[in-house]
């Protein structure tokens, strides 16, 4: 039993008791035992993040589970306490990863995002954040987040603790040497992983693991090195900094070969987006980013938006989708914040808009593998 639960089931529980708690977290580790694969993780979250939005049938299903584990839940007018059980699971489930944690993680992040956390459920958004960082580091062991002081290739610094070269290179602003001494080290492990005994299987999968992260951080430094937009077909110095974030992210998903993005996300995109024409504004709405993207894009970066899953999980792809059925801006806002309670004129940081699409084209990914 975590701290969280007894916190968040005694602010919709008046009266609680140690029997009662007890009794709910019964409930609880039915509900993670249940919990085995993404697209239950999906379910579980969305009655977590949004239950007034999930689906019945969803909510009779994590009921009937809840009740599984203590007969004494009532889910009669009683949403604010299911809501709580099914984000007091998701917070046990942290402490174990896997897909399907993953998968929960992933949905708190985007269906929080724009000031969209439950009141019920404090700290349960930055729980997850924390969990996808703890991941990011776990199934990339030799990253190290790439720092930047300013948004201009100057300033750009990536190391990893397989090739100090790349961090020396990129400090004399000498890219076409930190990418050598990327390859270089990919090469390394590549020759070190032929020579372990195919007995060591520990040994084995850890060089695995190593080869495929210093691999994709390679593809992903030559793409920030690139300076090309591969969606708008031009380089990104000829695209609005409005018209870059969106297709920038598809690009960096892309590019990600695991279900979490690297801890260095932030920075790639923040990069990629001072390549643009024009100063980056501070703030960018999220009616700017979707309005700055054309019809046809919209169609392609939409197409794996699985049927199933609520707006409220994967607002971004939800409202670029809706543009398309409702051509008027007034008619499409309003349809947006009604099927993801996420309103247009939402504005943050470009950079963590294009963060929370990356984050949903992910969930995508982790959905399909289910």
């Amino acid at each position: 039993m975590h701290q969280h639960f007894s916190y968040w089931l005694g602010g919709v529980n008046v009266g609680l008791t140690s029997e009662v708690a007890e009794s709910r977290w019964g409930a609880v580790e039915a509900l993670a035992r249940w919990t085995t694969e993404p697209q239950r993780a999906l379910r579980l979250s969305a009655c977590a993040v949004a239950a007034a939005s999930a689906p019945k049938e969803w909510l009779r299903e994590i009921s009937g589970v809840l009740q599984s584990g203590d007969v004494a839940f009532s889910t009669i007018d009683n949403d604010a306490e299911m809501q709580v059980l099914a984000a007091s699971t998701i917070v046990a489930l942290f402490e174990e990863e896997g897909l399907a944690t993953d998968t929960a993680a992933l949905c708190v992040a985007t269906g929080t995002f724009g000031d969209r956390a439950p009141e019920a459920t404090p700290d349960l958004d930055s729980l997850a954040h924390d969990y996808l960082s703890r991941r990011a580091v776990s199934i990339r062991p030799h990253e190290e987040p790439l720092h930047t002081s300013a948004l201009t290739p100057a300033q750009m610094g990536v190391g990893t603790k397989l090739s100090n070269q790349v961090e020396e290179a990129l400090g004399q602003n000498d890219y076409a040497a930190a990418v050598t001494a990327l390859n270089g080290a990919v090469s390394n492990l590549a020759k070190r992983l032929e020579n372990v005994a195919a007995s060591d299987v520990t040994a084995r999968n850890q060089l695995v693991q190593s080869l495929a992260a210093l691999s994709e951080e390679n593809d992903i430094l030559w793409w920030v090195i690139n300076d090309y937009s591969r969606e708008l077909s031009r380089p990104r110095g000829q695209a609005s900094p409005q018209g870059l974030v969106l297709p920038s992210a598809y690009e960096l998903a892309s590019l990600v070969t695991h279900d979490v993005p690297p801890t260095a996300s932030i920075e790639y995109l923040r990069h990629a987006l001072a390549s643009a024409e024009g100063e980056a504004p501070i703030q960018l709405t999220v009616a700017e980013a979707m309005e700055a993207t054309t019809p046809d894009w919209r169609d392609s970066a939409t197409a794996a938006l699985p049927e199933e899953a609520p707006g409220h999980v994967l607002p971004l792809l939800a409202g670029l989708r809706i543009m398309g059925e409702t051509p008027a801006a007034g008619d499409w806002n309003q349809a947006l914040r009604d099927r993801t309670g996420l309103g247009a004129d939402f504005a943050d940081a470009p950079e963590e808009v294009g963060l929370q699409l990356l984050r949903e084209l992910l969930l995508t990914r982790c959905l399909g593998n289910s």
